[in-house]
């Protein structure tokens, strides 16, 4: 893809997903999840498995649409699986992901509370995509008491040190056309796709001395074909013992972009083997999304 192609998509891709994703959400319930398994309150962690785990969705979505891939293979996997809809600003809407990054991150932080209450565990693991990959390495940073209760951090395509969007924010200052543009989306639409910009608040917040807090267990997973967090190795974090990967690593031939992270078998496999580093499992590879 070049670069100008990447500029086009990158940040309209989160306006015309608006529109998209209102659509779809608005015929969901804002309470489904997606599979049997999931949100199960009177779920017990294993042995094998004594981390309830807690799926964080990304900017302009909701966990019936983010997680219907993964949230019923870890279920099935014996994992206790929980999938917040969280930061939303209508309650008519079913859509998260829109309100600013640190109320949305606050509320994630709080259902984490409910799912350590009703499990009865010590600890919970974190799985995010995009914003929710974000969110899931700010909570325990930023919101007091949270990060000793965390035990692995998995974040897909999280944008912690921000995105250029393919280079579309020099087109949009060059047009001086960034700063509506933002109030557009504050405002009315995305507010989580201005704040995670590169500079954003949340952004500078988050880089100001060490990401990582002692006791977690981080692994940032990304595709050297995103569009969407720009250049792709923004979702990783250079700190001793994170486990950067790109799913290249394993599969030279994967095509994935952004969306793609969502509906990947070699992923899939890649979140397990994090949340579980004991069992090496094989890495597939196969069909992958271009988006």
């Amino acid at each position: 893809m070049t670069s100008s192609v990447r500029a086009t998509v990158g940040k309209a891709l989160a306006v015309a997903s608006t529109a998209l994703m209102l659509a779809v959400a608005a015929a969901v319930p804002a309470g489904a999840t997606p599979s049997s398994g999931l949100n199960d309150w009177t779920c017990r962690p294993s042995p094998a498995h004594p981390y309830p785990v807690v799926l964080l969705h990304g900017a302009v979505l909701n966990a019936q649409l983010n997680w219907l891939y993964y949230g019923p293979q870890l279920a099935a996997a014996g994992y206790c699986v929980f999938a917040p809809t969280h930061g939303g600003r209508l309650p008519v809407v079913p859509l998260g992901g829109v309100d600013f990054v640190e109320k949305s991150a606050r509320e994630a932080a709080s259902y984490m509370d409910r799912v350590l209450e009703a499990t009865q565990a010590e600890k919970v693991d974190l799985v995010g995509y995009s914003l929710g990959g974000f969110e899931s390495v700010f909570i325990p940073k930023f919101i007091p008491g949270k990060a000793e209760r965390i035990r692995h951090v998995v974040s897909l395509g999280g944008p912690i040190h921000g995105t250029d969007y393919g280079g579309l924010l020099k087109l949009e200052e060059a047009l001086l056309l960034r700063a509506p543009a933002d109030y557009l989306h504050e405002n009315f639409g995305c507010a989580p796709c201005v704040q995670l910009e590169e500079g954003g608040d949340p952004v500078d917040q988050l880089l100001t001395g060490r990401i990582t807090r002692p006791g977690i267990d981080y692994t940032m997973i990304a595709s050297q074909h995103d569009e969407f967090v720009t250049p792709p190795d923004r979702a990783f974090i250079p700190e001793p013992g994170v486990k950067n990967i790109f799913v290249q690593h394993y599969c030279p031939s994967d095509i994935s972009g952004h969306a793609g992270l969502l509906y990947n078998a070699a992923v899939g496999a890649l979140i397990q083997r994090a949340l579980d580093p004991g069992h090496k499992r094989r890495i597939p590879c196969g069909l992958s999304l271009p988006a």
